[in-house]
């Protein structure tokens, strides 16, 4: 399922470019500094394009192409060291390989066809170097479309639709290799966007008689927590600090009315967020007390939870085409310069001090 899509600084230390800004003070008294690393295509690293990236410590995972038309790589970037290594190629002539995500364990990532829709999902174990495909070793079938896997410790889930027929929550253990059906969605297809999978709570929506639905997971129990969303259509939900952060529809059809917001669940209260000068937004990310927006101009915004306010950043990403969060809190962004076969990619670290 081909995935939905979604800085210089001051000071210039080498090459490979790091910044730095004070971005807020919080009110604790740890420093919320901003740190920044741009890395440019093919200056830095030795390709033209890209469609998203997963950070794991100092590994960039990236999904790049040597020509525009073409992703066809997935490449491991030392940010630290610059040293570039090829961990996979694609076998189509014009692929279209993205939808990467990893941790310490496992690196997950799509290859398909960037002329037709589908694709197959592979899996990568990180300790003895074995590329699995994520259905063949799951035993799936031709009849059935992985959407968007989410990767946690062991633990990998995906939307599963079996054509014509349903959607279900998939939910496997890599490393004892056992899959279980965590739900069968009440309606079926890929409006929900995105599951969440963090540590052992894994988190979807659903749509019911006309109400919207947040349905949070507990791996270690294989109980599961339904909550009523405030909005028919709750779409791309993520859980961060106890809040159900989603952009919500009444009508998913209509993607410019939207409202974006988070659902407190402990009071049932809602709290809408809007930015100044923004109609709506295209997708968003959470890491730590910082919640990443790409509105819809395609361009970045950072948010303080904390305050509840937009930080000012230094950016040097007038737009921007992707997001990705790592699971420390790192923001991935990403430009493609399609009339120059360049490209950048921009690593913000919010990380308190």
């Amino acid at each position: 399922m081909k995935a939905i899509v979604p800085i210089l600084t001051a000071c210039l230390l080498s090459m490979t470019l790091w910044g730095c800004a004070a971005a807020h003070q919080s009110d604790g008294g740890h420093s919320l500094g901003q740190k920044t690393l741009v890395i440019q295509m093919p200056r830095d690293l030795p390709y033209v394009t890209f469609t998203n990236s997963a950070l794991v410590g100092d590994d960039l995972f990236v999904c790049v192409g040597e020509k525009i038309s073409s992703v066809d790589k997935v490449v491991d970037y030392n940010i630290k060291t610059k040293e570039v290594k090829t961990l996979f190629e694609s076998h189509y002539g014009e692929a279209a390989v993205q939808g990467i995500t990893a941790n310490s364990k496992w690196i997950i990532w799509e290859d398909a066809d960037a002329n037709t829709d589908g694709g197959t999902f592979y899996i990568l174990d990180r300790n003895t170097g074995r590329i699995e495909e994520l259905d063949d070793c799951l035993g799936t079938t031709g009849d059935v479309s992985i959407f968007d896997p989410v990767l946690s410790g062991d633990f990998v889930a995906w939307f599963n639709e079996i054509r014509g027929k349903k959607t279900t929550v998939q939910l496997t253990n890599l490393k004892a290799q056992k899959t279980q059906v965590a739900a069968t969605l009440a309606q079926a297809g890929s409006y929900h966007g995105a599951l969440t999978l963090k540590d052992e709570t894994l988190l979807w929506t659903d749509h019911v008689d006309g109400k919207g639905f947040y349905h949070i997971y507990q791996i270690d129990t294989q109980k599961t927590k339904t909550i009523e969303a405030p909005f028919a259509y709750p779409w791309s939900a993520k859980l961060s600090d106890g809040l159900l952060f989603s952009i919500n529809f009444d009508d998913y059809h209509n993607w410019t009315g939207q409202d974006f917001g988070w659902f407190d669940p402990s009071d049932s209260s809602y709290h809408s967020y809007r930015l100044t000068g923004v109609d709506y937004i295209n997708r968003f990310g959470i890491g730590g007390d910082i919640l990443t927006v790409m509105d819809d101009q395609n361009r970045l915004h950072f948010i303080d939870l904390e305050k509840d306010k937009e930080l000012e950043v230094n950016n040097p990403l007038k737009t921007i085409d992707s997001i990705d969060v790592s699971q420390d809190g790192r923001v991935v962004a990403g430009f493609r310069d399609s009339e120059n076969s360049k490209a950048t990619l921009a690593i913000f670290d919010f990380r308190k001090k």
